[in-house]
């Protein structure tokens, strides 16, 4: 399979974290790139994920979840 570019949506809350722990554990799922969205409260914020580094929470929105 190749590579995927993943797209965590409401990634501060407890389903998001959820996820992001899911990914970090499998090894078999092949990810090129990982963003994180959330609401106006939480864009800006960084999470510091072990196995995808340091990664800034965007605005979420239909045109930046397409780019």
């Amino acid at each position: 399979m190749a590579p995927l570019n993943v797209g965590i949506v409401g990634a501060t809350g407890a389903v998001g974290k959820e996820i992001i722990g899911c990914l970090e554990k499998c090894c078999s799922f092949p990810i090129d790139s990982l963003r994180l969205f959330g609401s106006k409260r939480s864009a800006g914020r960084k999470i510091d994920t072990s196995k995808f580094g340091n990664i800034t929470i965007e605005l979420f929105s239909e045109d930046t979840a397409r780019e």
